[in-house]
């Protein structure tokens, strides 16, 4: 059972909107990736200088990000959740090999810099999942648009030949209706 404290669970820290954590052991970019998914997270997807300039500071180990090769096209990059990367952090001369085909982020002696490396690689890795602030705030914008838009409020009254008919609300007995979309 997991337990939280704020807005992520115990041991994880909270950053721009996610929780991320990072693993106390290697493994390769696959397994890393199949560990945290079993777990309901992934590979952090670091898809802003924001991001990156808040997760950073926090790499004592150069870890697994959720960044590799696309396989339908080996000089594009893209996330797990299959998004083109838009927003990159490479090391100088990086990406350098077709063949390696995962992303990882270097410490700060080189500036937490990303690099190519080949997947089979055993590496600690930094894991994401949105924090539970963000969740109950879109569910609030959830409700509010449809309170907004959605629900309508109908008066249903009989009348003398035993249907109903709608009038807006003003009287005693109301009904609510979901508005067709």
């Amino acid at each position: 059972m997991k337990h939280f404290t704020g807005v992520c669970p115990n041991n994880w820290i909270y950053r721009q909107g996610s929780c991320y954590k990072i693993s106390p052991k290697g493994l390769n970019w696959n397994a890393a990736k199949s560990a945290y998914e079993a777990l309901g997270s992934t590979l952090a997807m670091i898809k802003s200088q924001a991001e990156q300039q808040a997760l950073g500071p926090k790499i004592t180990h150069e870890p697994w990000i959720g960044l590799h090769r696309d396989p339908k096209d080996k000089s594009r990059w893209m996330w797990i959740d299959g998004t083109q990367a838009t927003y990159t952090h490479w090391s100088k001369g990086e990406p350098n090999s077709v063949a390696e085909e995962c992303g990882q982020m270097y410490t700060a002696t080189h500036r937490w810099k990303w690099n190519d490396l080949g997947c089979s690689a055993s590496l600690h890795y930094v894991c994401e999942i949105k924090g539970w602030f963000e969740f109950f705030k879109l569910l609030a914008e959830i409700f509010l648009i449809l309170r907004k838009r959605l629900v309508k409020c109908y008066l249903l009254r009989p009348s003398a030949k035993k249907t109903h008919s709608r009038r807006p609300y003003n009287e005693r007995y109301l009904a609510f209706r979901l508005a067709q979309f």
